[in-house]
């Protein structure tokens, strides 16, 4: 299910009257719903222990971009004097709106060293890569579409 707004959403319609920036209106319900879902799927007991959902969103960034430290999602900060932050946020941008299911159960069976060396390798080709060819590829990607 997306919420309802989202799903009727137009980039053509007009938001006279509305203060808020269109395209983080869009992420903004996105992250509300996943929020909702991830609650769902924590509490219920078929799928709670064997579902991990991942979010991604072609609006995704870090929160404190302005900054001098980001914190990640594992809770490790990151320096952010420059456009790293912005270049570690294509790790979770999508040309469309896309939650992912992973099996629980894979993530432990590789266990914390394989995960923390599979989002070292993704920093490091992604600052490899720089802001600037992440989004000449992202935005040949969604012209594509």
């Amino acid at each position: 299910a997306v919420p309802a707004d989202s799903a009727t959403h137009n980039d053509n319609d007009d938001d006279a009257g509305n203060d808020h920036n269109h395209d983080e209106w869009l992420f903004e319900d996105f992250n509300a719903w996943f929020e909702e879902l991830e609650e769902a799927f924590w509490n219920d007991p078929i799928v709670g222990d064997h579902i991990t959902l991942a979010p991604f969103h072609p609006d995704w960034k870090f929160a404190a971009t302005a900054t001098t430290t980001t914190t990640m999602d594992d809770g490790e900060d990151k320096n952010n004097n420059d456009s790293s932050s912005v270049v570690l946020g294509f790790e979770k941008k999508s040309p469309y709106p896309t939650v992912t299911l992973v099996c629980t159960s894979v993530i432990d069976q590789a266990g914390e060293a394989v995960t923390q060396q599979i989002a070292s390798h993704n920093e490091k080709r992604l600052l490899h890569e720089g802001l600037e060819r992440l989004q000449q590829l992202y935005q040949t990607i969604q012209e594509q579409q």
